[in-house]
């Protein structure tokens, strides 16, 4: 008997220690940035600034920018006087990527980002400053390097898209903005 008992020890004991090593290998896969997950999924097409055109008259701006090296990505929208700004990071625990915005109303954006097909989708539940809630998804679908097309659709209750978007823009890539070179100490010191 202390044979049998010492073998379901010791096969206890690697089983815990593959459990222990499958964890730890999983975790190490699972800890990638954003920046890396963009590029392993070739999305670094969206980045950069893009312009559109709403109802004939209004401007529409939409960039797509880095801030913290490659683990947040900050958007920016602005249609005439409405703005928006939200972050888009990896949450590792849960192996998704989010989005949390704020617009110029007081509205607040909290979204998870996929990809469906060849589309990059963020699906969102909007609250406005009254309170109320709407279910949206945002596809985002290149059309080549220098356009894309964003289309809105409402999401039912149950978070099923409906058949029709309710917007559709076209947006074109803007050249990047020109970089301001900040003068360093020394130069500074220089010419003071």
């Amino acid at each position: 008997m202390k044979t049998a008992t010492n073998k379901s020890g010791v096969t206890g004991i690697l089983l815990a220690a593959a459990t222990i090593v499958l964890v730890w290998a999983s975790a190490g896969l699972a800890q990638q940035s954003l920046g890396e997950l963009i590029k392993q999924y070739q999305a670094d097409w969206l980045i950069g600034r893009w312009s559109s055109v709403l109802d004939k008259e209004k401007k529409v701006q939409l960039v797509y920018k880095w801030q913290i090296e490659n683990h947040l990505l900050a958007v920016d929208f602005t249609a005439g006087d409405y703005r928006l700004h939200g972050l888009i990071f990896f949450v590792p625990g849960e192996d998704q990527v989010v989005e949390v915005a704020i617009d110029s109303k007081g509205g607040l954006a909290k979204g998870a980002w996929d990809i469906e097909g060849d589309q990059l989708v963020c699906k969102s539940l909007l609250t406005g400053p009254d309170g109320n809630t709407q279910k949206v998804a945002v596809h985002h679908a290149k059309i080549d390097d220098n356009k894309m097309k964003v289309s809105l659709y409402k999401l039912t209750d149950d978070g099923r898209r409906e058949e029709n978007p309710w917007a559709v823009l076209e947006y074109k890539r803007k050249a990047p903005k020109p970089q301001t070179e900040k003068p360093d100490k020394k130069s500074r010191k220089s010419t003071e």
